[in-house]
C-alpha cells in the first residue's frame, strides 16, 4: 500500500514509513527510497484518536534543523483548533437542547415556531402545534422518585421523537405547573 497526496504528482510513501511516523506520534521527515523526494509528516492527534496527518512536500532536498519541530507546532495548533471547534459544537448543542432528554429546548422551539409561523403566513399554509402534558407527573415523580420520573420523561421524549415524521419538530419545555 502506498500513499500519495495527489495521484502521480510525486513519489508515493510506503505504508511502513507512514505508520512509523504516525506510530511515533511525532513529526518526521521521510525520504522516499530510490528518490530525493522528501515528505514532512506530522500526525494530528486529539487525545488518543488520530484525526489526520499534516503533510508538507518541501521544495528543497535539504531542510533546516528545526523543520520537523516547526511542523509539530503547526500540527499541535491544528489539533487545538479541532478541539476548540468540537467544544464549541458541544456548547452549542447544550444551549439548544434539554439536558435530560436531549431534544430541543424551549428557546430552540420558540425560534423554530417563529420561523414556521412566518413561513405559514407567507405561503398561506396551515401550521399545527401539538402540546402534550404528562398527566399526574408530579404525583408519579413524588411516589417513585426523581430517577424514575427522569426515566419516564426520557422514554416519553424518545417515543415521541421516534414516532413523528422527519419534518416534524419535537421539543421540551421545562415549565412546571401544579396539578
Amino acid at each position: 500500500v502506498l500513499f500519495r497526496s495527489k495521484p502521480e504528482a510525486e513519489p508515493a510513501i510506503s505504508l511502513a514509513l507512514f505508520q512509523e511516523v504516525v506510530g511515533s506520534r511525532a513529526p518526521g521527515t521521510i525520504t522516499v527510497p530510490g528518490t530525493t523526494q522528501l515528505y514532512q509528516l506530522a500526525p494530528v492527534f486529539d487525545g488518543e484518536a488520530l484525526r489526520g496527518v499534516l503533510q508538507v512536500v518541501p521544495r528543497q532536498a535539504v531542510l533546516d534543523a528545526h523543520a520537523d519541530a516547526t511542523l509539530g507546532v503547526v500540527a499541535e495548533a491544528l489539533a487545538q483548533g479541532l478541539r476548540t471547534a468540537r467544544f464549541f459544537e458541544q456548547l452549542s448543542f447544550q444551549a439548544a437542547h434539554d439536558a435530560l432528554t436531549g431534544i430541543p429546548n424551549r428557546r430552540t422551539f420558540e425560534a423554530f415556531l417563529d420561523r414556521e409561523m412566518k413561513l405559514s403566513q407567507r405561503h398561506g399554509t396551515p401550521l399545527s402545534v401539538l402540546v402534550i402534558d404528562a398527566d399526574h407527573f408530579k404525583r408519579y415523580n413524588d411516589t417513585y422518585g426523581h430517577p424514575a420520573g427522569d426515566a419516564l420523561l426520557k422514554a416519553l421524549a424518545d417515543r415521541i421523537a421516534r414516532t413523528v415524521r422527519s419534518t416534524d419538530f419535537v421539543a421540551r419545555s421545562e415549565e412546571h405547573t401544579s396539578e
